[in-house]
This record gives structure tokens, sequence and C-alpha cells, in this order.
């Protein structure tokens, strides 16, 4: 049918926190448009009555709510003892099972039996988790050895098996079988893992060297294809494939700087690049590995599939770099823009690009699509937001500003700018589309309140000092 009018209208609102620092991670929405909200909280918290508060058994707990889709509360739960314990990422199957990844110390147990609590191996373990969509536990596995490994994001294909991807070190195995252990080279390495609906192991990978630095933070899954994004410097390895970022200099040689004057040879000085990674989604090999960079320093921070097949990424920079042919520019020194590029699902080619210089730093955490192929980002800005038109300008002077964008589906043009400020510092956190187009986001403010619109009630933060210590946080959803 005909596309709805694009008015990013806020629909409902919600506020929750006490002391300490209280943060959604990620949101996913089921398929009846129900609202699942992850995070982790540090002394009390409650997102419906007084019944339903949350309290912290000590450290930095879980919590896992269900919301209805105009903002009702369904359930919520609390994992954790006194040790702390992330989630980074959630999604949903299309029974409306949840499945919960991140990190743990101590014991976690997402069931009611003693015989399902998870306990680490000595650091921080990586942690995935099922639940029916009641919150009852289904399964929960935790992987790594002594040193530290969790999860930054999780996908659940169409068949329902579960793709994960995280950061390890040392020895990580998703396996029962000791031959399929992932041993890494040099510090933290990329790890990534399919698994079947029960959380048996189907495929795993690692790679990273001691020649590179790398982080990955994003996936993305289509029928047949996984995507991956984030950033290294150095020369990385992956399935045989050299990828090398761009080159910024070289250090001096024998004799160089504080010497005599007579080295030469020194050795590269290698910037950060965004790197784009398409596996096959059955096997887990390497399809092709497309860099977004130039000298300086460029992100790859998420991706999603656009409407087209092709995926989508969203990312920061710091110094000017080319998209294909997209020349794309720095509007401040020392500042970090955003940029938008389209990727060919095929050979990794960039087919569109474009880069959203402002003043100050943007920084975001989602990217969506909505159901008629426009593009949704979220995230802060400190400066100015220029996504077309007149600049959007941060509400108070050195503070920071949430904001929910819509782009159409070739970048050009936005089509509504929402913006949340509470006069100190507020970002948002997470964001997802439902089926229908509405975005869903959360995030954290620091100030007396914050005023999300559409003639909405502002949220009165739980503490009024404004700290940077204390930060509540705020879930809004607005229409198409």
């Amino acid at each position: 049918g005909e596309p709805p009018a694009f008015l990013g209208d806020a629909l409902w609102g919600l506020g929750a926190g006490d002391r300490g620092n209280d943060r959604v991670e990620a949101i996913a929405a089921d398929q009846d448009e129900n609202v699942v909200l992850v995070g982790g909280f540090e002394t009390a918290v409650n997102f419906g009555g007084e019944a339903d508060g949350l309290v912290s058994a000590g450290g930095h707990d879980i919590f896992v709510v269900k919301l209805d889709a105009s903002g009702g509360h369904l359930w919520s739960k609390r994992f954790g003892d006194g040790a702390e314990q992330y989630p980074f990422a959630v999604a949903t199957d299309s029974s409306g099972n949840i499945v919960v990844a991140g990190e743990f110390a101590g014991t976690l147990n997402f069931g009611d039996d003693p015989s399902t609590a998870l306990v680490s191996a000595g650091g921080r373990d990586l942690f995935v988790a099922s639940l029916d969509a009641e919150g009852n536990h289904l399964f929960s596995k935790r992987f790594g050895d002594a040193l530290d490994q969790y999860a930054t994001a999780v996908s659940v294909t169409a068949e329902g098996e579960i793709v994960v991807l995280g950061v390890a070190n040392g020895s990580i195995n998703f396996s029962e079988d000791p031959a399929a252990a992932l041993t890494g080279t040099g510090d933290s390495n990329a790890v990534i893992a399919k698994l079947d609906a029960a959380g048996g192991h189907l495929w795993s990978k690692r790679f990273g060297s001691v020649d590179s630095w790398q982080r990955f933070r994003s996936i993305a899954v289509s029928e047949s294809a996984l995507y991956a994004t984030g950033a290294f410097g150095g020369i990385l390895e992956i399935d045989g494939t050299l990828v090398e970022s761009a080159i910024d200099g070289e250090t001096s040689g024998a004799g160089g700087a504080g010497g005599d004057g007579g080295g030469s040879g020194g050795e590269p000085i290698y910037g950060i690049d965004g790197l784009v990674l398409r596996l096959d989604l059955a096997s887990g090999s390497l399809v092709w590995a497309s860099q977004l960079g130039g000298a300086g320093e460029q992100f790859a921070k998420l991706v999603s599939v656009g409407d087209d097949g092709n995926p989508v990424v969203i990312g920061n920079y710091g110094a000017a770099f080319r998209i294909g042919s997209v020349a794309v520019a720095l509007e401040e020194e020392g500042a970090y823009d955003l940029y938008l590029a389209r990727l060919d699902a095929e050979t990794g080619v960039p087919l569109a690009g474009r880069g959203i210089p402002s003043t100050g730093d943007e920084f975001v955490w989602g990217l969506s699509q909505d159901p008629w192929g426009n593009h949704v980002l979220s995230g802060y800005f400190t400066g100015s937001l220029a996504l077309g038109g007149e600049p959007v300008t941060v509400g108070a002077p050195a503070s920071g500003d949430a904001f929910i964008a819509k782009l159409t589906p070739d970048f050009s043009e936005p089509l509504w700018v929402d913006v949340y400020r509470d006069q100190f510092h507020s970002f948002v956190t997470a964001q997802a589309v439902t089926s229908s187009g509405n975005t869903v986001a959360a995030g954290l403010f620091f100030g007396e309140r914050l005023e999300l619109g559409g003639g909405l009630p502002a949220i009165e933060h739980s503490a009024p000092a404004p700290s940077l210590r204390n930060g509540d946080l705020f879930v809004v959803t607005v229409s198409p």
C-alpha cells in the first residue's frame, strides 16, 4: 500500500532508574510488536508497577524486560550475583523466544534450578542464553577460559539458528569437542560462532594477529549471508585473505628521532579503517572483505541489510576519505563525523555513500531500515547535526543531545529528526524498528528532566542533581 506520512511523532515513553547508572544495551521487537529490552543496573530499576521492581544482588546485574506495543509492562527479570554481569545484545525468533548475549563474572543463572547456573572460569566469560516468550529458561551456555571473553552482537536466522559475534582473549570453545577450541594470537581477537536453536555448535571461527588491532561489534544476516562490521589497524588475515589498513607514516629508523640522524627504513604506522565482511551463513567461510577508510581513523560501527538485499553500514570518521567515488569531507579537525555506505552484496564494492560532516562529534548506537527502505539512525551529537536543510544544534553548551533520525533510501534527505534534551547530557544507546515501522529507542540522560515531545510528559530524573555518575534510562517509541 501507500507509505504513511513520515513524521516521527512520539507515541509513548517511559523512564526508569535509581542510584548509579542504569542502561538499556539492546532492543528487539518480536512478531507481535512486543518490545524486549536488555541492559544492566547497579541498585534498583522498575519498568512496571510497584511489585515489578528489580533490586540488584550487588555489583552490576542484568535485566530483561518485555513491554507490549503500547509500552505496557508485561514482565521483568533480573539475573546475576554480587559480581558483574552485562548483556550487550538481544534478538528474537519467529516464535517470540528471546536470545541474550554478553559477558559475566561470578555466577549467572537464567533458570530457577541451581543446575542451570553458569560459573565463570576466572575472568569474564561470554554467555548466550535463550528464554521463551514468558521469560522462562530454555538454555544458557558459557564460553571462555580464565581470561576475558564477551559477546558484542547476536542475530537469529529465519530457521532459528543463532549467530554470535564477540571478542576473546586466550582460548574459547563453542563446541563440546576439545579439538574445536579457538586459540588466539596477539591480544583480543574477534570470534564468530553459529549455534543451533538449542545452543549446539555448528561452526565457529576466530581472526586476529600480533600485527593487527581489531574490534567487531555488529552483525546482520540475510537468507545466505552473514555480514560483520568493525574496525582494524595493521595487517589482518581472515581465511587466508590479507587486509591492510591505510598507512599514515612510518617510524624513524635507527638513529632517527632522538638519535644521530643516520637511520632509515622505519616501520609503517597504520591508521584505523572500517572493515565489512561477508561470510557464507552455512559454512562461515569468507566471501569478501571490504575496507572503508584511508589515512587517519575511520570506524565501521553498525551493519544492517537493506530492502534491496545489500548491506548498509554506518560509522564514524576522524579524517577525510572516499567511499567508492564519493569524497567524504571532515567538517572540524579533531572531531568525529558520521558516514553511511551501501555495498554490493555480491562483491562488497561501494554502491553509494554519504558523509554527514557537522561541527562537534556525532556517535551512533542504532541503524535499522523501516518497511519502506528508509534508514533510521540514532545516537548523540555535541555540536550540530547536519543531515540536510538547517543543521540541528545542541541544546546547551558543552553538552550532548540524543537523537533519532530517518533518512530516505538513497541517504540524501532527512524525513525527520527527533532530538531529546536534558540541558546536560543525553544519548541513545539502542534502537529497533517494528514490523509496522515504529521506531523504539532507549538511552541515558543525566540532567534533571528529559523532554520527549509529542505532548508526552517530561521524564524526571531519580536524582535531580546532574551527574555523569548517575544516569537514568529512557525509552521512547515514535511513529514512522
